[in-house]
């Protein structure tokens, strides 16, 4: 460890994030809010013992534990502190800085969703990949049976946890050889609101008001058509994927981090909220065939994702280089249209 290492400062600032994602952690493990996010991948029948909530809290605990001293050593290192700390100092000091403050906030509301959510996302497909390798295939699972109940559900489970995991590195790690140095955060109230509104717990509260009906595991008419949706449905989480490897270490919400202009980028400016909306208007198909007043739901809940992507531009258009790469890629969801 270097001379000018402060040991002093390192320990405050692992123990100020310790107790911020541990308030997270706390919260979402209390309520079930996770579990009522997740409900979509416990009906299908070979696994039925993924509630293993204790294993999963060790498990969580022991990376958590290893995870942050090794991501804020580099920080103190350099001298610089987290962004914890300085709020902590700050209020010590009777200085409020907006900027830090938002920070704060949006570190304790993502990180230990996102925490969660990669555990959570890992252990279905671990727990699914143990179970097949102990017990084989359902002897009832036969022919296109076999890839909408085991294929397609693995695969949006590690899709899923991937995803996840590469937004937990961008809201836990600001680094400029990465690339993912903060330069703003939005400040506005809706583009707090509609972003913070789609994810738990305040997701699980306005899904009972206007309900998202759209099912993961939709089932079509029979097994035959539901492995041809399905497969579609693949190739456009894959295409999501890889709008979140585009963005990498950049990936985070409400921030600006730096303008990313290729991969998908280069033809739409958010073509992750435009897969995200094609996979919930296919899975919202076989609940609105009985019951049409659904398509209301999904029509709300498809512009509050129209509305983030106009709350986003509205904040990163303050950066020039934002204002340029909108010139070159006029188009917002679907390249010649909108």
């Amino acid at each position: 460890m270097s001379s000018t290492f402060d040991n002093k400062k390192y320990l405050k600032t692992i123990v100020s994030e310790w107790l911020l994602i541990g308030l997270g952690v706390v919260f979402y493990y209390v309520f079930p809010f996770v579990s009522f996010y997740l409900s979509d991948f416990r009906n299908f029948g070979f696994i039925d013992h993924i509630d293993d909530r204790f294993n999963k809290l060790l498990i969580f605990a022991l990376v958590y534990a290893v995870l942050v001293p090794l991501l804020f050593y580099f920080k103190v290192a350099k001298g610089e502190d987290s962004k914890v700390t300085l709020f902590i100092e700050g209020l010590k000091q009777n200085i409020f800085r907006k900027d830090i403050f938002l920070s704060f906030l949006l570190k304790l509301f993502f990180i230990p969703m996102m925490y969660f959510g990669t555990i959570e996302y890992s252990w279905l497909f671990i727990d699914s990949f143990i179970y097949l390798i102990q017990n084989g295939v359902p002897a009832e699972f036969g022919g296109f049976k076999v890839f909408n109940q085991i294929v397609f559900p693995m695969f949006l489970h590690a899709t899923l946890a991937i995803a996840v995991s590469v937004y937990l590195f961008g809201y836990c790690v600001e680094n400029e050889k990465l690339g993912s140095k903060i330069k703003s955060i939005d400040s506005t109230w809706l583009g707090w609101i509609v972003t913070i509104i789609c994810y738990p717990p305040f997701f699980a509260i306005m899904f009972y008001i206007i309900p998202k009906a759209d099912q993961d595991l939709a089932f079509f008419i029979n097994e035959e058509i539901t492995a041809f949706v399905r497969l579609f449905i693949m190739v456009v989480v894959l295409f999501k994927t890889w709008t979140i490897f585009t963005l990498g270490t950049k990936s985070s919400n409400l921030t600006n981090r730096g303008i990313v202009s290729h991969g998908p980028y280069r033809w739409m400016r958010h073509p992750h909220y435009l897969a995200k909306m094609i996979v919930w208007w296919i899975c919202l198909i076989p609940s609105a065939v009985g019951h049409p007043w659904l398509i209301g739901g999904m029509i709300f809940w498809s512009t509050i994702y129209v509305l983030r992507a106009l709350t986003e531009e509205l904040h990163l258009k303050k950066d020039p280089d934002y204002k340029e790469y909108m010139t070159k890629v006029k188009w917002r969801f679907i390249p010649g249209i909108y």
